[in-house]
């Protein structure tokens, strides 16, 4: 997190990068998920639970590689395993 910092005031990352980048690493938060919006058009064009598969390893690194923080990260992946269902039950609905 403190490398983030340091690069967005040398400007090598924008702040906006650098937030998203902690994020993907730090926060329990899916930020590959969308915000808003037709879930149905997201999923068919996006693949939502691909983008949070590669988000949750990017978690993995941040929460048990940097931080050692395994009761964090198993809060990440249970969020995941829910969210992973409810949009491959949501995918399924949208093709009815």
């Amino acid at each position: 997190a403190g490398w983030l910092s340091w690069a967005s005031k040398q400007g090598v990352i924008t702040v906006k990068q650098s937030k998203e980048h902690y994020n993907r690493y730090f926060n329990e938060t899916f930020v590959s998920l969308p915000k808003q919006g037709h879930i149905c058009g997201h999923i068919q064009t996006k693949r939502p639970v691909t983008d949070m598969t590669l988000e949750l390893t990017q978690k993995r690194e941040g929460y048990l590689d940097i931080l050692g923080d395994s009761k964090g990260y198993n809060q990440v992946h249970e969020q995941y395993q829910d969210m992973k269902f409810m949009l491959e039950s949501m995918e399924t609905a949208c093709q009815v």
